[in-house]
């Protein structure tokens, strides 16, 4: 045993069957001892060689793909325009808790709080 329990590093050429790591398999045993050797694991001399995938291509895929751009489209546009709709939004409320759609009697003669519920019966009512 080395430093703080490790093992000392094994050579390469150690077969599978010489790795003295009891629970675990004896081939994951000889591929970490390869990769404490190289920096890096070795490869795996017993899978298949990959061929290269096809691209995946999925039904109606043109069609979504052009909705999405219509739909980015329609975003940006509407974007464009939602500085001048928050403002005539906060205006509207503005001139709604200020009483500018009531009339002057109304607003001479009126609490704040009847003038704010007359101001939503007019707003509904709309």
């Amino acid at each position: 045993m080395g430093r703080r329990g490790r093992l000392p590093p094994l050579p390469l050429s150690t077969p599978p069957a010489a790795v003295p790591r009891p629970g675990i398999d004896a081939v994951v045993a000889w591929l970490t001892a390869g990769a404490r050797g190289l920096g890096g694991c070795r490869e795996w001399p017993f899978e298949k060689e990959k061929k290269p995938q096809k691209e995946i291509f999925f039904k109606k895929q043109a069609k979504i793909d052009k909705a999405r751009k219509v739909r980015d489209a329609k975003i940006a546009e509407n974007m464009a325009q939602m500085d001048g709709w928050i403002a005539d939004f906060r205006e509207s409320v503005r001139a709604q808790r200020r009483g500018d759609n009531l009339s002057p009697v109304d607003r001479m003669l009126l609490t704040p709080k009847q003038r704010r519920l007359k101001a939503k019966q007019k707003a509904a009512t709309k």
